[in-house]
């Protein structure tokens, strides 16, 4: 049985091992990507604090619905917004090869 400082620093490696990744697949180093999740995290409590007391409730539980519906629906429009775009410039490619044939 392993020791309990040796299970927080396994603990500890294996979080700075995902923020390493996940750090890499957004291009950003570490420390810029702690400081970010960090302020991400910060602006989630206080909207998810400010979204309870608007509806009086005090189980955040309650406000996960909505803060998820509308995740989903920016996310929606994200996409139909890349997918217009990524249209868009296949088309131009498209009438250039045609045009230039």
């Amino acid at each position: 049985m392993s020791a309990l400082p040796e299970l927080i620093d396994q603990d500890h490696r294996k979080r700075y091992i995902a923020d390493c990744k996940r750090a890499a697949a957004l291009g950003l180093s570490v420390d810029a990507y702690q400081t970010q999740r960090a302020d991400a995290i910060a602006r989630w409590t206080k909207t998810i604090r400010t979204l309870m007391d608007e509806h009086h409730v005090d189980d955040p539980v309650e406000v996960l619905p909505g803060i998820i519906a509308g995740i989903e629906e920016q996310m929606r429009g994200d996409a139909k917004a890349a997918a217009e775009v990524a249209a868009r410039v296949e088309i131009q490619k498209l009438l250039r090869k045609a045009t230039a044939s």
